[in-house]
Formats: C-alpha cells, sequence, structure tokens
C-alpha cells in the first residue's frame, strides 16, 4: 500500500499517480533529475489521519484547477434557526451567535475568526472584534455553545463548527504540505488569513479555506454514507490501520500525555474533542477506501487513455513532465563523479577546466576498475556505495528504478534510451553535474505515459462522480453561523483596502 504525499489517498504499490488527487507519486530522481518545481514534496505538517482524498479540492479552488459546480438552488436553501436545529429566532432570544462574531474586513470580506490565546495560568482566552473593531472576550461556556452550532448539513451528516475546525485545518495543512517553499510568493503567513486576499484576489484565503472545508464535507459525508449504504467493508489491513490511527489514547501516550483530552485539543485546537474527532477520523478514513475503491473500478480503456493524453498533452508535460514516448520504463546504475567547484571574487561557484579534467580522470578510473575485475552488476553497486556522490543513490548501489523517458537531463536521458540499449551496457556520459558512469540494468514492464495518463483519467472521472454523489444528497450550507478558532491576533478592518 501507497501513500499519496500530497492528498494522503491510498494507491496501490505501483502508482505513477494519485488517482484522487492526480499529484505525481514518482520517485525523486536527484541530482540527475532535471529540477521541477511542479513536483515538490514539503511535508511541514501533517494531520494525525493524513488520509484525506478529498483535501486538494480545496488546493484546486484557489488556482481554479477543479471548483466544484454550484449547487442547485433547490439542493442549497440558506438555513435558518428552524431548518437547523427546530429553534426559532424567537426562543433564541438575545443569546449571540456565530454572526456576532462576523466583522468585515478591509476587503468588504467577512472575518469568521475568535482569536485564542493561553493565559498566565494556562487558561485559553477568547475574543473576537465586533463591528466597530472593538475586541469583545468570549465565555468558555457560550464559546463552547457556538461550536455546536451547525453550518452545513449532506445527506443525513452534520457540519457543526467543531467539525469544520477540523476540515479546515486540513485544508490548510495540505496546501502548506504542496506548496510550503512557494508561500511567500502569494501569501503572508504572519497575517491573519481572514485579512489577505488570496491568489484569485476574488476572496480571502480564509474564505477560500472554508469554501474548501464545505465542498470536502460534502464530499467526505456522501462518500461515507454511500459506502454504508452498499455495503462497503474496508480489508482486514485496511481496518486494522483504521483501528491504529483512530486510537487516540494510544497515541498521546506516545506522545507523553496522560490526558487524552488535552491531547486532542493541543492537537487539533482548543475546541477539538475526544469523540467529535475519533468520528471526523473514521469518517475520513472510510471516505479515502471508498474513494479509492470506486476509483480503481472504473473502467478505462486504452483508447480512453490515448484521448485523454492527446487532449491534454500540454498540460501534462508542463505540469509532470510525461512526454508520449512509447518505450518501456528502465532501470539504470550510475555512479557519479562531480567536479570539485571553487569560488569566483564575486562569491559565486565555478568549475574551472582542470576540475572537469580532474573529475573525467576519476571516472575513468574507477570505469577501468570495475572492469579489471568482476565487471558485474553487484561489484558496479559496491563501487556506487563507495565513490558516487549521488546521496540520492548511493546508498542503493547507484541504482535508479522505473526512470521514464524526459525524467533525467538530456545526456543521461538519450544514453538510458538509445535504440537498442540492452541489460549489461555500460559507459560513461557527462551532464552539468559531472561525469556518470553508467549501467543498464535493464527495462521495466510499462511504459510510463501510459500508465500516467490512465491515473489522471481515472482521477479526472473520480472527481466529476464524488461531486454528482455529493450533488445526489439533499445539501443545506449556511456560513453566517460559521465561526473559526484562529491562533492568530485579530486586527480591525482598515478604513481603505490594502494595495
Amino acid at each position: 500500500m501507497k501513500i499519496c504525499e500530497h492528498c494522503h489517498a491510498v494507491q496501490e504499490d505501483d502508482a505513477v499517480v494519485c488517482s484522487a488527487c492526480g499529484a505525481s507519486m514518482s520517485q525523486e530522481a536527484a541530482p540527475a533529475a532535471e529540477p521541477s518545481p511542479k513536483k515538490n514534496k514539503h511535508g511541514l505538517i501533517i494531520g494525525i489521519a493524513a488520509v484525506v482524498v478529498i483535501a486538494a479540492v480545496g488546493v484546486g479552488l484557489f488556482f481554479g484547477l477543479r471548483k466544484p459546480e454550484e449547487l442547485p438552488s433547490e439542493e442549497a436553501p440558506a438555513m435558518d434557526a428552524e431548518t437547523i436545529d427546530g429553534e426559532d429566532a424567537a426562543s433564541a432570544g438575545n443569546r449571540l451567535t456565530a454572526t456576532d462574531i462576523h466583522h468585515i474586513n478591509a476587503y468588504g470580506y467577512p472575518s469568521y475568526s475568535i482569536h485564542y490565546e493561553t493565559d498566565e495560568n494556562g487558561e485559553a482566552v477568547y475574543s473576537y472584534l465586533d463591528k466597530d473593531g472593538q475586541a469583545v472576550t468570549v465565555d468558555p461556556a457560550e464559546l463552547d455553545a457556538w461550536m455546536d452550532e451547525i453550518v452545513a448539513v449532506c445527506g443525513d451528516q452534520k457540519l457543526t463548527n467543531r467539525e469544520l475546525q477540523y476540515y479546515y485545518n486540513d485544508q490548510i495543512y495540505t496546501f502548506y504540505n504542496m506548496y510550503g517553499s512557494y508561500l511567500s510568493f502569494f501569501m503572508d503567513t504572519s497575517k491573519g488569513f481572514d485579512e489577505q486576499l488570496a491568489m484569485d484576489q476574488s476572496s480571502t484565503w480564509q474564505q477560500s479555506f472554508l469554501d474548501a472545508s464545505v465542498e470536502m464535507f460534502r464530499q467526505v459525508s456522501a462518500l461515507y454514507q454511500d459506502a454504508q449504504a452498499k455495503g462497503f467493508t474496508p480489508s482486514e489491513e485496511d481496518q486494522a490501520y483504521i483501528d491504529q490511527v483512530t486510537d487516540l489514547e494510544t497515541m498521546a501516550a506516545q506522545y507523553g500525555y496522560t490526558d487524552v483530552e488535552q491531547f486532542v485539543a493541543d492537537y487539533a485546537g482548543p475546541g477539538a474533542t475526544v469523540d467529535s474527532y475519533r468520528a471526523y477520523m473514521q469518517a475520513t478514513l472510510l471516505a479515502n477506501l471508498y474513494a479509492s475503491h470506486l476509483a480503481e473500478a472504473l473502467e478505462v480503456t486504452d483508447q480512453d487513455v490515448e484521448d485523454y493524453y492527446d487532449a491534454n498533452a500540454s498540460t501534462i508535460q508542463s505540469n509532470y513532465g510525461i512526454t508520449k514516448v512509447d518505450k518501456n520504463v528502465i532501470n539504470v546504475r550510475h555512479i557519479l563523479i562531480q567536479p570539485e567547484q571553487s569560488t569566483a571574487e564575486d562569491g559565486s561557484a565555478t568549475i574551472t577546466d582542470e576540475a572537469w579534467a580532474a573529475a573525467e580522470a576519476e571516472a575513468q578510473r574507477i570505469y577501468q576498475l570495475w572492469q579489471d575485475g568482476e565487471a558485474t552488476e553487484d561489484s558496479f553497486a559496491a563501487l556506487a556505495g563507495e565513490y558516487s556522490t549521488d546521496g540520492g543513490s548511493s546508498a542503493n548501489g547507484g541504482l535508479y528504478e522505473d526512470v521514464y523517458p524526459g525524467q533525467m537531463v538530456t545526456e543521461f536521458n538519450d544514453w538510458c534510451f538509445a535504440d537498442g540499449r540492452q541489460a549489461g551496457d555500460h559507459g560513461i556520459v557527462k551532464t552539468s553535474y559531472g561525469y556518470h558512469i553508467m549501467f543498464f540494468s535493464g527495462e521495466g514492464d510499462y511504459i510510463y505515459w501510459r500508465m500516467a495518463a490512465e491515473d489522471l483519467c481515472r482521477s479526472e472521472i473520480a472527481a466529476k462522480d464524488r461531486q454528482e454523489l455529493a450533488n445526489s444528497y439533499a445539501n443545506v450550507i449556511d456560513l453566517s453561523k460559521a465561526i473559526l478558532l484562529d491562533a492568530v491576533a485579530p486586527s480591525a478592518p482598515a478604513t481603505e483596502a490594502e494595495s
């Protein structure tokens, strides 16, 4: 079993593209591989469950990749007090509601934030900004009542502010995980999400994350209900995994906690409870497994794959570097000898002709050493472990497996995929990284672009099916009741929008 590092969906061991979010699951090939910013893997923050198959839907909202369709108006009526819990406005009296805490920010969008911090006694203190920009302290008991307000319904599943926080956090974690090293280009992480516009400039980051969270709830809830209605049962291995990651008591003990309630509150936020968080995890785990089951069951023909690639060739090539080359993946070993760098007067790194010549001489020496010895793949692997400067493969005998056309730098790639290349072939190749002593281990048993295109095709069909499934249930959404706990201190709305 393999887990997608982007959306955490369960995949088959040989999957090359995630069937849930379409992210590349191929191994990193450094330093011989060309750098590609589309394939970053930054594990900044990962949730306990780490299995939310729908998480990437939120990321799609920000960049217009896969924006959910609008619900038909008759399926998404605005909730009033009677719809939500049978309590009408008159019986509610003067009790504060979530609407009271929503101030309008500098861009004209509502902020849903309640700020929390710990006082000198270790107690959480909650506050929000009113419409005049004044901080108002919130009684913890009253906050707890707000956390039980229902903000969305899908079928017979209800989303309270307590569970909304879990979905919201997962959207943020997934986004950070996917774009961690690029956040500074389009987000100020020192400011609240409610006080800065998202990339598309049409809403705040908070609103974008919030909208994506509700959509995630709809899809998880629909999958969960459909799985139960269809009698879907996880395998013994999957059920054992569910039991393991939802055993919060054991997990708390492993992290040194004697109080599981405190562990969950510290991890998932002060509004979290053990029972609600466990239920959230169980629902998302089952939904994830069921979504993977449905994606794998889709019938996709060879012609479907061909048509899909042709229709999306430019996107697939730019996002994944996958070209339509009908050659099997290959396995190759190499020993990289890098030339020594010098520091120029301006501080830049340079490589002199003498350094290149020394690297070539060393590569020739090691190559001859191998040929004068047993000249086997095993002896080549031993020399790679001893001499190669490629940290990504030296510990594995210089081996890269399932390399596909276009994955490596040009000279490396051209040697590997030269017509007539046979297992046991060897030689020396120069690239911008240095000199590579090569050993061709042999071909794999599949053509990469076909497998990748099939996974992407399945992912797109599965995403559409999940959307239709979510829309098939009665949906009710009322974000006027939403609140979000935020550790970032609130700021009063400015008189003019920031430039």
